[in-house]
């Protein structure tokens, strides 16, 4: 269970760029933009190490790395290769899957490492939601700050802003989202706080959002909260909610690339932590984070998939369309 990343054969390339540009920098430098660099080229580095990856490198480039030597490397690209290469003839371990399109590579999570321009992959990853990472990427900081352990939040969950990213989808688990008591009627107006710092107004498709909460057999309570969200969104989102009997007590929102796990979503004083996949800082954290996001969407679509339709006035389901939403395609 690995994550996937695409990278094209010139993204390798200027990867090595500015990877050999490394031991020139004074280690204990204190300029904090040329540690941050440093910090953002290892991690991708480890990124590259801990995935699968897809490739538009063709198999006559790869020709010198089924006979070199083991260890003999001029550069990081001599070396993901030859060890992707190497791997592959073992059980349980990531692969190189070479003459791969970019636009062919359509699982969630997927991260792009591409040959465009800063500009033209930032626009296009404002228009996915997917991290699309261009050339000039590798001068800036990859999430560095987005995964943290427990900190206490507020009922709007201000971390949020910080761990801003690319994203078209997200999940909300909570058994007590819709209860109506008194002290929680903000709930879903902060909720509707945090999904404006979300979603990304460029999108060129509705950001979808999956809810899945307990049913309190009060459907016209359930139908007050649907309405309100969509109300906030005009024509920006697809929303699907589910509400079966009973759900795992555990809360989590988990976002293409993320799992936020919050004590009580969306109320004062609570705490959240955020696995963030993508930007772990070794590869064992990586693969070990991938995993966790992965099994919490594989819970929620089995959720989901088990919550019927009953006949009658009774419901456990609302949506505003019937599309299945890209989040569950693993």
């Amino acid at each position: 269970m690995y994550p996937n990343i695409f990278v094209s054969e010139d993204f390798f390339n200027f990867f090595d760029e500015e990877y050999d540009k490394l031991p020139q920098e004074n280690l204990f430098s204190s300029d904090s933009n040329s540690n941050d660099k440093r910090k953002s080229l290892y991690r991708i580095k480890d990124l590259f190490l801990a995935s699968n990856i897809y490739s538009d490198i063709i198999d006559k480039s790869l020709i010198k790395y089924h006979t070199k030597q083991f260890g003999t490397y001029s550069n990081f690209k001599d070396f993901i290769l030859h060890s992707k290469i190497r791997d592959a003839s073992f059980a349980n371990k990531t692969e190189l899957r070479t003459r791969q399109n970019k636009d062919d590579c359509k699982k969630s999570g997927f991260c792009y490492f591409t040959k465009n321009s800063f500009e033209e992959a930032d626009i296009e990853s404002r228009h996915t939601g997917k991290i699309i990472a261009g050339e000039a990427f590798l001068k800036r900081a990859f999430y560095l700050e987005h995964t943290f352990g427990s900190e206490a939040t507020d009922e709007k969950i201000f971390q949020v802003v910080r761990v801003k990213h690319p994203c078209s989808g997200i999940i909300i688990m909570d058994r007590y989202l819709f209860d109506d008591v008194a002290n929680q009627t903000s709930k879903v107006k902060n909720l509707i706080s945090f999904l404006n710092e979300i979603i990304s107004t460029d999108l060129i498709k509705p950001f979808e959002i999956d809810i899945i909460t307990e049913n309190r057999e009060n459907n016209s309570l359930f139908d007050l909260k649907y309405n309100e969200i969509l109300a906030a969104f005009p024509n920006k989102i697809s929303l699907h909610i589910y509400a079966p009997k009973k759900i795992n007590p555990d809360r989590y929102i988990i976002t293409n690339y993320s799992v936020f796990s919050v004590g009580h979503p969306f109320m004062p004083e609570t705490n959240v932590s955020c696995n963030f996949f993508p930007s772990n800082n070794n590869v064992e954290a990586i693969i070990n984070s991938y995993k966790i996001w992965k099994e919490k969407i594989i819970l929620a679509n089995e959720i989901i998939n088990k919550t019927t339709n009953p006949i009658g006035l009774y419901k456990t389901s609302w949506k505003s369309d019937t599309l299945k939403h890209l989040i569950f395609n693993l």
